[in-house]
């Protein structure tokens, strides 16, 4: 029985909102906790983070300017000076690998960034709608998906230009059709659910109800997607730049920094090669083992 004199506060009212805080805290510990049982993931998490703070702190953690070249101090081995030697123009290799977390963090995050922005909504407006609107987008998705991803890269930087925006661009494209292929089929499963009915008869326009209703149902997948797409664009950057199709030298850059100390390898200055090659390693297995935690959280099945 409501008090006279009091106003219900109704769905919008300070009670709902305190509501909606304490479930979504609990929602947010509950993950954590999913994540947390599996130290792998934790360990991937781990290797992410302390790549982002490389990164960031990169003037920080080096005093030597990595695209400043010492004619008198080539091809010198790992020491107490040089951590991890130089190269063949005399080039600080550690402060290189520092700074070139920079460019390839920022390639794989801002291509998968693109990625999603693309893909998503083409996926969701594939699988609302049916039809011919399905059919069309999926020949097309096709026909890209129909070569090799690192083939279609290496063609489309090749006509383009090597331009590091060029670069993630068509890391992007070459990535999109992954994420509008799950987002349809997560909407194929979802726009015949009682909430999408419900949300139909309360009037809603066809795109309120995607990008409002059903869209938000259909994301678990792609976060765990996202991760691991981080990982194989950092290989794509890499791959691109060791053939010559990546970044410029002397931009400091794993792939580019590998491709130039391999052809020293052989008269046994492996240092030049081994230390970017590392941390493509570690970096890439940091994304992987990030998205298989995250699978953990989003994949009711694995809990």
């Amino acid at each position: 029985m409501q008090v006279v004199g009091k106003k219900d506060p109704g769905p919008g009212g300070p009670s709902h909102r305190r509501g909606f805080w304490t479930r979504q805290r609990a929602n947010l510990r509950y993950s954590a906790y999913l994540f947390r049982r599996n130290p792998l993931s934790v360990f991937g998490l781990a290797i992410v983070a302390v790549f982002i703070l490389i990164a960031i702190l990169a003037p920080v953690l080096v005093t030597t300017d990595p695209l400043e070249p010492h004619s008198g101090l080539t091809d010198l081995p790992p020491s107490a000076t040089n951590w991890m030697g130089t190269d063949s123009s005399g080039m600080d290799i550690y402060s290189r690998v520092i700074y070139a977390s920079r460019v390839d963090l920022m390639v794989a995050g801002v291509s998968v960034a693109l990625s999603l922005v693309i893909g998503v909504p083409v996926g969701a407006l594939s699988g609302y709608f049916g039809g011919v609107v399905d059919d069309v987008i999926m020949r097309i998705l096709d026909s890209l998906q129909a070569f090799p991803s690192y083939i279609l890269a290496m063609a489309i930087v090749a006509a383009v230009g090597q331009d590091l925006s060029n670069i993630i661009w068509v890391l992007a494209f070459v990535s999109f059709p992954i994420y509008a292929r799950l987002i349809r089929a997560q909407m194929l499963s979802v726009k015949e659910s009682q909430f999408a009915e419900a949300a139909r008869c309360l009037g809603n326009s066809p795109l309120r109800i995607i990008f409002r209703h059903l869209l938000p149902n259909c994301m678990g997948p792609i976060w765990v997607q996202g991760s691991l797409n981080a990982g194989h664009a950092l290989l794509l950057a890499a791959s691109l730049s060791f053939i010559g199709l990546g970044v410029r030298i002397p931009t400091p850059e794993w792939g580019l920094m590998v491709s130039m100390g391999s052809r020293n390898v052989v008269f046994g200055e492996w240092w030049q090669s081994f230390f970017p090659g590392v941390a493509i390693f570690l970096a890439v297995l940091g994304f992987n083992l990030l998205g298989d935690g995250l699978q953990d959280v989003f994949d009711p099945k694995r809990r």
